[in-house]
């Protein structure tokens, strides 16, 4: 995980992701971009 916590992709992912803080719709389609799953707790 170091690694990847220091990668250029990993970088613009964690800039979109605080541009788009506030706009759940985009905050969402970034994190999705990702390849990131959410999982729902029921």
């Amino acid at each position: 995980m170091s690694n990847a916590e220091k990668s250029p992709q990993m970088w613009m992912l964690a800039e979109e992701a605080a541009a788009a803080v506030g706009d759940t719709g985009t905050y969402l389609q970034v994190i999705r971009g990702a390849g990131v799953i959410m999982e729902t707790g029921s």
